[in-house]
């Protein structure tokens, strides 16, 4: 859940951007970033 939280706040001004270990991200990793925080809720929830 943290990479998918850093994925969107790196992109979140557009753009390539790089993530703290060196990695590069783009916004159409955006979607997939979302979809594992909706998952991650979704189970939380059930829990």
């Amino acid at each position: 859940m943290r990479r998918a939280e850093e994925v969107l706040a790196a992109v979140a001004g557009g753009g390539v951007a790089t993530l703290a270990d060196g990695s590069m991200v783009d916004p159409a990793m955006a979607g997939g970033a979302r979809r594992v925080l909706a998952l991650a809720e979704a189970a939380r929830t059930r829990s």
